[in-house]
């Protein structure tokens, strides 16, 4: 075929679209007449209403315009404060300057963003100087309640059961009796001791708002001298006053960051020995508390960090050394084992004498009640070696559990155990599901029924008081129902 008849052909099928379309217009419009003359009264009725339906949509348009004109003409008034409530900011001690030199929204507004901008930079700033408390500090005054997680790595020990529960628990009443009779009784090396002569420990209070728990302690002593009672009260002193707590945790920042700026090779050292690769705060947490608790090898602090941290801490700038070691004195006399072991320039032996003196710091301490009596059988003129009866009643904080930490041990042993979260109840089902087994095998195992029935009625009871247990409680809990199932072989 030419390239003229393909013309020709092209053309010939527009012109009969063409015809069709006109064809298809016109029939449109035929029917459209005859519907309307068979349905000629309707549309006589509806006609009117068109109209009217017409003229409300004109003047809605020409209104609507009109008030769009209005506002285009008043959109810069819009913008002046003064058409705002804006008496709290007047009012405000903070803002009432600033307000007074503003007039429109959009300078309210970069000022609120630049106001916005200024909390997080501070907010920055202030996590960072917390982070010393939160990665090691937090640890030796707020000792966890949860003992089986790691609070550097987060991981969650399941072996500590049975007898290893006992070893480790700081918590139970033995525990407790023994290690605060020892801190009553030892108050230094040289001799100096107090004769405890009844310790009382009440039961654990909880303070979920603040997410700790305190346990009641009454404790009746005898100081044998005026020097043991002091170097007590020293000992009691250091945690239960929010000022010497505030000044360790101030030299222990300075000491925290010149760690970060002198032992740089030494902490990427230490954070290559780990798979999941810690950041430099968690690696410098977890060393120096496992260098103050378990006693390891030191790798970050020497006689030159404590040096730095120390005119940091004190504030010296070109002061002669020994000059900058009587202010750091001067600045901690309150806390006198810190600043007469650290402040003294014979001093040799800074770095153990720091790890000692934090290893001994107790949990943070309220003292609620100091009586005293002397006794009377003593000569008055023996006054240094005068005893002296005591009765304190104190709190001794620690961290709580919270529900997330519960949470998380739910599912650690559900990943060994049953695959799904363990619970009392789930644990009753699965019971069951045994039992079930059991029955149906051709010959019945007596004894294993017997197990699982006294094991069944035994989780019972403690799902009947769940709910209501505290979270320390309903951690041990989930581990006796674990260790139980896991010796009954009813884990999967």
């Amino acid at each position: 075929m030419t390239d003229n008849e393909t013309s020709i052909e092209q053309e010939l099928i527009s012109e009969n679209k063409s015809y069709n379309f006109f064809e298809k217009l016109k029939k449109f419009f035929s029917n459209a007449r005859n519907f309307l003359k068979k349905n000629e009264k309707k549309v006589m009725i509806l006609i009117p209403i068109a109209i009217i339906s017409f003229i409300i949509l004109i003047i809605m348009i020409v209104i609507t315009s009109i008030h769009f004109s209005q506002l285009n003409k008043s959109s810069n008034e819009l913008y002046k404060i003064k058409n705002y409530n804006i008496n709290d900011l007047e009012n405000n001690w903070y803002t009432k300057d600033i307000i007074a030199d503003i007039s429109n929204i959009n300078e309210l507004i970069t000022i609120n963003d630049d106001v916005v901008n200024e909390i997080s930079r501070y907010s920055e700033y202030f996590n960072l100087m917390q982070t010393p408390y939160k990665k090691l500090m937090s640890h030796i005054l707020l000792p966890e309640l949860n003992i089986w997680k790691d609070q550097f790595f987060w991981d969650i020990d399941t072996t500590i059961i049975w007898s290893k529960f006992l070893e480790k628990n700081p918590y139970n009443d033995i525990t407790l009796i023994n290690t605060w009779t020892n801190f009553f009784k030892n108050v230094w090396i040289n001799n100096e001791y107090n004769e405890v002569k009844d310790i009382t420990i009440w039961n654990i209070v909880e303070d979920t708002e603040n997410d700790l728990f305190y346990i009641p302690m009454t404790i009746k002593f005898v100081a044998n001298s005026k020097r043991s009672f002091l170097l007590l009260v020293e000992n009691l002193s250091i945690t239960s006053n929010q000022k010497n707590i505030s000044l360790i945790n101030e030299f222990i920042y300075n000491l925290w960051q010149e760690i970060k700026e002198n032992k740089s090779e030494e902490i990427s050292q230490l954070q290559s020995e780990y798979e999941k690769k810690p950041d430099i705060d968690t690696i410098i947490g977890y060393h120096l508390y496992n260098r103050i608790i378990n006693d390891t090898e030191n790798k970050l602090i020497d006689e030159n960090i404590i040096k730095k941290a120390i005119k940091e801490t004190a504030n010296c700038d070109n002061d002669s050394y020994e000059y900058c070691l009587y202010k750091f004195r001067d600045k901690y006399r309150w806390i006198p084992t810190l600043a007469y072991t650290l402040g003294l320039k014979q001093e040799n032996n800074k770095v153990q004498n720091l790890k000692d003196f934090i290893k001994k710091l107790p949990p943070v301490i309220k003292i609620n009640s100091f009586t005293f009596n002397r006794d009377l059988e003593q000569d008055i003129q023996n006054y240094e070696n005068i005893k002296y009866e005591w009765e304190i009643q104190m709190n001794i904080y620690w961290k709580w559990i919270i529900n997330e930490e519960v949470n998380e041990i739910s599912q650690t042993l559900w990943d060994i155990c049953l695959w799904t979260e363990l619970t009392p109840t789930v644990a009753i089902q699965e019971i069951e599901k045994k039992l079930i087994n059991i029955w149906n095998a051709i010959k019945i195992d007596a004894f294993s029924t017997s197990n699982l029935l006294e094991l069944e009625s035994i989780i019972q009871n403690i799902e009947s008081t769940y709910d209501s247990l505290s979270n320390y409680n309903k951690v041990i809990k989930l581990f006796e129902i674990y260790r139980m199932m896991k010796e009954w072989n009813v884990c999967n």
